[in-house]
């Protein structure tokens, strides 16, 4: 089915995306194994260390914590378990890597068996990607009030502390708000192959106003999240093993792989769905070069069915684009404010780096600047702006 002719509740089905929740899990995730089965003892002993991982952190026993858990049995996991054993594994994984004064270059095989089982099963790397840290990492304090800051909270921490729920409860919020902002775009798309302008124009407007929102929500991020503490006590946990130079040859996931050590990038918000989206509908070109090459492999951290949108939506990715070159300067407006918007959290987001992390890198001497995804943090996030800016009108 082309995606101009779904409805709403089709593009749901098929690729989990929808106004109200974006691309977050259609239902509220799970923040437990179900204990009504078989192996729901190995389970619970999961969720007990689960639950005091950040004091094992920080009392430097979590390698042996983690070594003394049973092997998760992979039959007493139901498929609807999957999201939260893989959330698990990828804790434990990178918990048991980056804990303690050194860093170890394998994963015991009581992690890495699940963990590379639950993986091919949902059709991402097994390591700590955003789908897991972000997206499926949050809980409502009031199940009946809406996905919103402040009424999240988050399910698993690293150190603990509210900076590490700051940090990533304001993501999760943003891809919230991002559901109507990705249902304004796709009608402006769809009345776009129509021409009409009138309702490509009103679509674009709502869309500049939600995305406007996002902005705001995205603000919020010095209120909640001290750049020290995420530096210092969040983000060393978010490294992958791919362009990381503390392993060149990778890392070892025992009983997987036939022994050999595999390259796999850390989280990073650049697997979020959210800004190739809007990249698409907005017709917004990156060159192909190392920067395309990047966001490329970086779908490949994202969930499945959200790969599959953004392939669905490729093709018509300069279909408004060419309907804006034929228009007048006051009917682009709100297209060339929607891009201006793209600009701003691009440019918001590329601030923060320098808070985050570069500032916090120079205090502690380190000048190494590579990003939790293994990339030259500065260099790609400036290509991403100008990029974006060039597009404009």
């Amino acid at each position: 089915m082309d995606l101009l002719q779904m409805t709403e509740q089709d593009v749901l089905g098929r690729f989990d995306f929808s106004a109200e929740r974006g691309f977050l899990p259609k239902t509220d995730p799970l923040i437990s194994f179900s204990l009504e089965q078989e192996g729901a003892g190995n389970l619970s002993e999961w969720m007990a260390v689960a639950r005091d991982l950040p004091d094992y952190i920080a009392q430097g026993v979590v390698r042996e914590k983690i070594l003394s858990l049973p092997q998760l049995s992979l039959k007493s996991v139901a498929k609807e378990e999957y999201e939260y054993a893989m959330l698990l594994c990828s804790y434990f994984g990178h918990a048991y890597v980056f804990s303690a004064t050194d860093t170890k270059s394998f994963i015991p095989r009581n992690i890495a068996i699940p963990w590379c089982f639950i993986a091919e099963k949902l059709e991402r790397p097994p390591v700590l990607s955003y789908a897991s840290y972000c997206m499926n990492n949050w809980r409502r304090i009031d199940p009946n009030e809406p996905i919103e800051f402040g009424n999240l909270t988050l399910v698993q921490k690293f150190s603990g502390g509210f900076d590490e729920s700051g940090f990533v409860l304001v993501h999760t919020a943003i891809e919230a708000k991002a559901g109507l902002l990705g249902s304004f775009l796709w009608n402006a798309l769809r009345a776009a192959y129509k021409r009409d302008v009138g309702a490509v124009h009103l679509c674009l407007s709502q869309a500049s106003t939600r995305f406007a929102s996002m902005l705001s929500t995205l603000h919020s991020m010095l209120t909640w999240c001290d750049p020290y503490i995420y530096y210092a006590r969040v983000r060393p946990y978010l490294f992958g093993w791919e362009d990381n130079p503390t392993f060149p040859d990778g890392v070892v996931y025992a009983g997987c792989f036939n022994g050999k050590a595999q390259k796999f990038r850390g989280e990073t918000g650049a697997q979020s769905s959210i800004i190739p989206m809007v990249d698409a509908f907005l017709g917004v070109q990156h060159a192909q070069d190392r920067l395309w090459q990047y966001l490329q492999e970086m779908k490949r951290y994202m969930p499945w069915k959200h790969r599959q949108f953004l392939e669905v939506l490729t093709p018509h990715a300069y279909v408004m684009r060419d309907l804006m070159k034929d228009l007048s300067r006051d009917l682009r407006d709100p297209y060339n404010q929607c891009l201006f918007n793209l600009y701003l959290f691009r440019e918001i987001h590329r601030g923060f780096t320098k808070r985050y992390i570069e500032e916090q890198q120079e205090k502690a001497g380190n000048s190494t600047m590579v990003g939790t995804g293994g990339t030259p943090l500065s260099e790609y996030l400036k290509a991403h702006s100008e990029n974006t800016l060039k597009a404009i009108l």
